[in-house]
């Protein structure tokens, strides 16, 4: 290397760690050496790589060789530190430094902070926060005061958090996007959604910030997450009129919500609103408009399949590739109408455009051909999942299963549990409840409950369909599994009452029935259709007071 007093680095060649590494060792061989600004370019290079083990690497030979060091450096290796949770090797890089006489500044102290959080030691964090004011180590700052209110937020303690911004804002810190981002995520987290809204609309009329994107997002997403999409859709409405307009990410939230809400109507009312003021939808926008369709019954007329296949036709028009998501809901609304042949159309076209199936492509198609009662086609195509490098989920797995179960071929279920096991596919709740009910309809109740205690003793716990379905297995046993179910915290509903009556009464057992029609009535449940008919049959039947009396208790009061 030619001699300059002042070498400058050129960072541009920086492509990947090992390009670091090898500029890095360029750099401490050079006379005179860069100075420390060169190499604190080149690790903030390094982080910004997400290569933290990296930056953490080149800094012991910086050591070694003596390269120059300052706060900045000091600062980029304990957030490294932190990112990577060794937040111990952070507190030993201060000490180092410390000894060398540099004492941080307050970038320090909040990335300690931030780093004790992540690692789970609240304690550590309050103690090292307290002592910063009691030793004046630094002056809190608005990031200071963010990072706090954050994992206050995180730990679901907003009144903490809220509490904290009161105590920086008596000392003239007023917050800015990201406090009140934090907040409003704070209270969603909390399902104070009423509180949130109210929260937002004031930093819009009292200007407390100037929402961003990220704020905006926020705030809809929270409000459908609750339930609330109209409220959402008004108040996309509502910014509309703003300076803050929302985003295509924005209007993909409402959207999605209002198609998840049965509100297909709606939600196109919307798109259309979205193209006219200069949003172009996204992939993701014309997926939920899909899916929308196919959730709420809009294929069962051969008019309202032409229309989701006209989103499609809009999509291209718009120059949007349609993804994996896109074609995947597509296969869905044709396996929900029950058209097979037109559902794997679209799945033997999609290697034809450039993209691979998922595994859940594949257990949508796979869930339609059970569905239709073609197993053996379903159990072709889930043999073929493996053989494309993709790896089946237990949803795959209890999807194939009961298909199998469901269309007599019980031995082949078996066997393909068996086969779960081994690939170390975990089953849950729903595989043992299926194998469960299989067991039960077959009237192998010593095997049904053999298996309980095998699914128990692998940490699965019952809930109230497992005991459901037992109960309709063996009427004889309902009396103790619905003291079971009372003593494990699975406490019987009205569904599981109605089907254990239901199967006395089917026996002609009446006087079984009583205790439970009363306890029913006790419990303030009320018998369903299918009980109430039985019923009615067996008054015209016996003529007896105490059933009629009974029977007036547990029909719904109109």
């Amino acid at each position: 290397m030619p001699f300059s007093p002042n070498p400058r680095i050129d960072l541009s060649c920086i492509k990947e760690a090992d390009d670091a590494i090898f500029l890095f060792r360029e750099m401490v061989r050079m006379r005179p050496q860069p100075s420390v600004f060169e190499f604190t370019k080149l690790l903030q290079a390094v982080f910004k790589m997400k290569q933290y083990s990296v930056a953490l690497q080149l800094f012991d030979e910086m050591r070694q060789w003596g390269a120059p060091v300052n706060v900045y450096t000091m600062n980029i290796l304990i957030n490294c530190c932190c990112l990577l949770k060794r937040i111990d090797v952070g507190f030993s890089i201060f000490g180092c430094f410390f000894k060398h006489g540099y004492t941080g500044d307050v970038t320090t102290f909040n990335t300690l902070l931030k780093g004790l959080f992540l690692d789970g030691k609240v304690s550590e964090a309050e103690k090292l926060f307290k002592k910063c004011l009691n030793f004046k180590l630094c002056e809190p700052n608005g990031v200071t005061m963010n990072i706090l209110i954050n994992f206050c937020c995180l730990l679901k303690r907003v009144d903490v958090g809220f509490a904290i911004f009161g105590c920086f804002f008596k000392h003239g810190y007023t917050g800015d996007v990201t406090t009140f981002s934090t907040l409003l995520k704070g209270l969603f987290l909390v399902d104070k959604v009423a509180e949130a809204e109210k929260m937002f609309k004031k930093c819009l009329t009292l200007k407390l910030c100037e929402p961003d994107g990220f704020t905006i997002l926020t705030v809809l997403n929270g409000i459908c997450k609750a339930g609330n999409v109209l409220t959402a859709y008004d108040l996309l409405r509502l910014l509309e009129k703003t300076i803050y307009k929302p985003n295509v990410r924005a209007y993909n939230t409402v959207i999605d919500g209002l198609c998840k809400g049965g509100m297909v109507d709606n939600a196109h009312q919307l798109l259309y609103k979205m193209i006219d003021k200069g949003i172009s939808p996204d992939a993701v926008t014309y997926c939920s408009m899909i899916q929308g369709l196919c959730d709420f019954g809009r294929w069962k007329e051969e008019g309202n399949v032409k229309e989701a296949e006209d989103v499609l036709v809009i999509m291209k028009r718009q120059n949007v590739d349609p993804d994996i998501f896109t074609y995947t809901s597509l296969i869905d609304g044709y396996c929900l109408q029950g058209k097979m042949n037109k559902a794997r159309r679209v799945f033997d076209s999609i290697v034809g455009k450039g993209l691979k199936p998922s595994v859940v492509t594949y257990g949508t198609l796979i869930n339609g051909y059970c569905k239709k009662g073609e197993v053996d086609e379903a159990l072709h195509l889930f043999l073929e999942v493996s053989s494309i490098g993709l790896e089946h989920t237990a949803i795959n797995y209890n999807l194939m299963i009961h298909g199998l179960l469901s269309n007599g071929k019980v031995g082949d279920g078996w066997k393909l549990f068996k086969d779960m096991e081994a690939r170390q596919v975990h089953p849950d709740l729903f595989t043992y409840n299926i194998l469960l009910d299989s067991l039960c309809r077959t009237q192998k109740m010593a095997e049904a409950f053999s298996f309980l205690r095998t699914m128990e003793g692998k940490g699965v716990i019952p809930d109230i369909v497992t005991y459901g379905i037992l109960v309709n297995g063996s009427i004889e046993e309902a009396k103790r599994l619905l003291i079971v179910m009372e003593r494990s915290g699975c406490v019987p509903d009205s569904e599981t009452y109605n089907h254990v009556i239901q199967g006395l009464l089917k026996r002609n057992e009446i006087y079984k029935a009583i205790p439970f029609l009363e306890d029913m009535c006790e419990k303030g449940f009320f018998a369903d259709a299918a009980t109430f008919s039985m019923l009615i049959n067996h008054l015209q039947v016996s003529k007896k007071n105490v059933l009629l009396e009974i029977v007036k208790k547990v029909v719904p009061k109109i």
